[in-house]
């Protein structure tokens, strides 16, 4: 079936004791980090406690905040508050890049104001730096951020010949299926992405992939896994090589030393496990996860665009075929680089319900492709839910995260309303 995901055969002979230690050795690599962290938000003189609720529903104080002073007066309706004039959008912007700057450059960063600020997105300056910080990379203080990157990226140094650069015959029958599987997923990642054609790309990811899926036996390496590594392999080498020159990002690749590349190798490599960390039950046997995402997203597109579930129900297209794409590769393969990382901005400063909110977003994405789709037979119809078929603004694609936020709001706290009376 065209786009089945499939899985690395698991290893019956491992147990979880060794993905336990993993966890154990993260835990405690992170615990010098939490107490940068307090140290960070008690530099704050805001309150600093996120609010939860037993519903789970996110803390997303920056965005209703900023909403609550934008809202039209006499208006109900949250989205009007987008639609604003592009001259004082462009000031607001501004003025949130400002903020973060400012929040960079303090000696213990203030975290509560980086994650609120991020939110709406990051300058592409900025997001390398951003996204190790909002996923506790590094730490908040800067003293502590040279010697931090050094341990980790030392640690991971001492993984490679540990782990990959070894005899196959040294190696299980299940990592030896886990290495063929990635091999053959490595070329087809992204495939637009020329950054990714060449043979050090290529052999890099290969490195992250194997090596993370054999210190993480509980779930093992996932077809889609791949495609998660691509986001912060481009920002992080935006740091290094200026990606806007089309055609020669392989030739400027090539010109970046061993020890620099190895560093972002390991960069990428800590950050993909600290972002899988949270979400592991999407990879493990049979990915549970995977299959509650793509219920909740029907029961949300049934209430919020029933014609267009009923089209595609004639079509023959069963969610269970087309959403664990969307799910697994959280859209990797199907927005453009810049609504992508503007996306994930928004996640990994929600890290403890992003992959909820995940569901909210492919709705609404589906819910504004609707019209388009709505007039698709089944052989048009099934490329168009693996391509796009529309392209979005920022400025469009943030009235799309807002609809999301709407949803979030009416449903995720009172699932009843996704009952139709």
């Amino acid at each position: 079936v065209p786009g089945t995901i499939r899985k690395a055969t698991s290893n019956p002979n491992l147990t979880t004791n060794h993905s336990q230690k993993i966890e154990n050795e993260h835990s405690l690599d992170q615990q010098q980090n939490k107490k940068d962290y307090r140290n960070s938000n008690n530099n704050s003189s805001r309150d600093t406690q996120h609010i939860t609720t037993a519903s789970h529903q996110p803390a997303f104080l920056s965005f209703k905040s900023w909403f609550s002073t934008q809202l039209p007066e006499n208006s109900s309706n949250i989205l009007d508050t987008i639609k604003e004039k592009p001259k004082q959008e462009q000031h607001k912007l501004s003025i949130r890049e400002e903020k973060l700057r400012k929040a960079l450059s303090t000696p213990i960063i203030d975290l509560k104001t980086v994650t609120e600020l991020s939110w709406f997105g990051v300058p592409d300056d900025l997001r390398p730096t951003i996204w190790k910080l909002l996923l506790a990379y590094i730490p908040p203080t800067i003293e502590r951020q040279a010697s931090t990157l050094l341990a980790k990226r030392t640690e991971y140094r001492q993984y490679i010949p540990e782990y990959f650069d070894i005899p196959d015959s040294e190696r299980t029958s299940y990592q030896m299926a886990t290495l063929k599987q990635i091999k053959v997923d490595a070329p087809r990642t992204v495939p637009s992405l020329q950054l990714f054609r060449g043979e050090r790309a290529q052999q890099s990811l290969i490195r992250v992939l194997y090596i993370w899926a054999i210190r993480h036996p509980a779930s093992g390496y996932v077809q889609g896994m791949n495609d998660l590594v691509v986001p912060y392999f481009v920002v992080f080498l935006s740091e290094i090589i200026d990606l806007n020159k089309n055609g020669e990002e392989l030739r400027l690749l090539e010109a970046v030393s061993d020890e620099v590349f190895t560093d972002i190798e390991a960069d990428v490599y800590w950050c993909l496990s600290r972002m899988l960390q949270g979400i592991q039950d999407n990879y493990t046997s049979s990915q549970p996860g995977i299959q509650r995402m793509v219920f909740k997203l029907q029961e949300i597109l049934t209430r919020v665009d029933e014609p267009l579930c009923k089209h595609m129900k004639a079509q023959s297209i069963e969610f269970l075929v087309v959403g664990p794409q969307w799910m697994i590769c959280l859209l990797v393969r199907e927005l453009p680089f810049s609504l992508l990382t503007r996306l994930w901005d928004l996640y990994l400063s929600e890290q403890q319900i992003f992959i909820h909110f995940h569901v909210y977003v492919c709705a609404a994405l589906l819910k504004s492709m609707s019209p388009k789709l709505q007039k698709l037979d089944l052989q048009e119809l099934m490329p168009a839910l693996r391509n796009f078929p529309v392209s979005w603004s920022m400025k469009e694609f943030d009235e799309l995260i807002a609809q999301a936020y709407v949803w979030w709001q009416l449903f995720e706290a009172s699932p009843s309303h996704l009952t139709r009376n």
